[in-house]
């Protein structure tokens, strides 16, 4: 077989001998190592792409794009419906029927309950603003993360962004439903002050009661 010269940077012969076993390869073997996996990514693709495909077919869609699409929508639908039913409005019912009922089979649970009992839909993204910062928090369903850390509510949450903008201890104190904002429709870019949330809940919950 024959042999080929190839001039490559220092910077990735660097890279090809931090992947090579020592005493025991060259930097062709490392390289065909490299070949041999990315050869082996491409079929899994390809097999996944085929079992997408036929998947698509049986379901009665033209291509795997097309089931892809139709599964983004689904996900976007049901995250409005979960925002409308932890506002109140609507035919997605009353807050705390939803609140209670469990997720459909195969699901985690869509919201999760602050310390102060109010609803929030798992997955919506918060947004808050200091000193003329922006800062993004998402809801899960074991709080409101907001880098890394989980918080039990909006407020402890908003201390911590917060002083990640700066705030002394004493500034960083605030009202996380006055801080926060929440997206209402998924990619739509409309927030809202959390705080609304809050009140319907709190409103619709008195409602119910009286």
């Amino acid at each position: 077989m024959g042999k080929r010269t190839i001039t490559i940077s220092d910077e990735l012969y660097a890279r090809l001998q931090a992947h090579a076993i020592p005493l025991e390869d060259t930097i062709e073997t490392v390289i065909a190592r490299l070949c041999d996996a990315q050869d082996r990514m491409m079929v899994a693709a390809d097999s996944h792409q085929h079992m997408m495909s036929k998947a698509a077919r049986l379901l009665g869609y033209d291509s795997a794009a097309a089931l892809y699409t139709k599964a983004s929508d689904v996900e976007a639908s049901r995250r409005r419906l979960d925002m409308a039913a932890a506002l109140g409005e609507g035919h997605a019912g009353a807050v705390t029927g939803v609140a209670e009922a469990p997720a459909p089979a195969g699901e985690g649970p869509r919201t999760f309950r602050t310390s102060r009992s109010i609803y929030l839909p798992v997955g919506a993204k918060l947004m808050g603003e200091y000193q003329g910062q922006q800062v993004y928090a998402t809801v899960q369903v074991e709080g409101i993360q907001f880098e890394g850390e989980h918080y039990e509510n909006p407020s402890s949450a908003a201390v911590a962004a917060k002083k990640r903008l700066g705030a002394s201890e004493k500034a960083a104190q605030t009202n996380g439903w006055q801080f926060w904002q929440i997206e209402m429709h998924p990619g739509m870019g409309m927030w809202q002050p959390l705080d609304v949330l809050r009140e319907r809940q709190s409103h619709k919950r008195a409602g119910d009661d009286s």
